[in-house]
């Protein structure tokens, strides 16, 4: 008997909607998604909607690495 069985809950399959979304999340982007990423960024750094550090955690909020979105950060700063 599972957890969810044991505390009075059924198990709930997961709809259409929530696989799209786990293989979107799961998806490796490619070099032009990330350098359309990265510019679309850059250019909110350099308009000053966003400083590279909110950009960095950004992105690390969204499933990139600890070292991308330090090498973003770096990149966005040099740019900036």
């Amino acid at each position: 008997m599972g957890a969810l069985a044991e505390a009075g809950q059924e198990a709930v399959e997961p709809g259409p909607e929530l696989l799209l979304q786990h293989r979107l999340h799961e998806r490796r982007l490619g070099p032009h998604e990330k350098e359309h990423a990265r510019n679309h960024l850059a250019r909110h750094v350099q308009a000053g909607r966003l400083a590279p550090e909110q950009a960095a955690s950004y992105v690390m909020a969204k499933g990139v690495s600890d070292r991308g979105g330090k090498r973003l950060r770096l990149l966005l700063e040099k740019a900036g």
